[in-house]
């Protein structure tokens, strides 16, 4: 009866921990209608990995121009730790939506309207170890 009881710990230990471990994060409605808002204007909103509910958010291949506006959404979201917004309509003003997003790693800024003003909004983003400014405006 003991060993029993071991071998259904043990099974009952297998089976949960890993359950556990690929729980899906519950959002927001907030962030629900952001997501929804930024797959309406085009935008992509996926998780990084199954094990992993950071969020990686692309407007790059929007069919349609994407503008400061569009970026409005991002206010609502944690955990973006990859924006790409490359080629898009993007100017200094809509940088303002991202200064927030702490949890930032990656962004993608080349071939849009950013110049060095822009970068003032991005100066908190510790986490930030990846800019990609090619053709754009910036100096050095």
């Amino acid at each position: 009866m003991i060993v029993m009881k071991k071998v259904f710990g043990i099974v009952m230990f297998l089976i949960l921990v890993p359950t556990l471990a690929f729980e899906k994060t519950t959002r927001s409605q907030e962030e629900m209608d952001a997501i929804s808002s930024i797959r309406e204007k085009g935008g992509l909103v996926l998780e990084v990995a199954q094990n992993d509910s950071s969020l990686d958010v692309a407007f790059h291949l929007a069919s349609r121009t994407v503008e400061d506006a569009d970026l409005q959404p991002l206010i609502h979201l944690r955990d973006v730790v990859n924006l790409n917004l490359r080629g898009t309509g993007i100017t200094d003003g809509g940088l303002a939506y991202l200064k927030d997003l702490k949890t930032l790693r990656r962004l993608h800024l080349e071939k849009t309207g950013i110049t060095n003003a822009g970068l003032e909004h991005l100066k908190d983003l510790n986490q930030l170890m990846y800019l990609n400014l090619y053709e754009t405006a910036v100096t050095d």
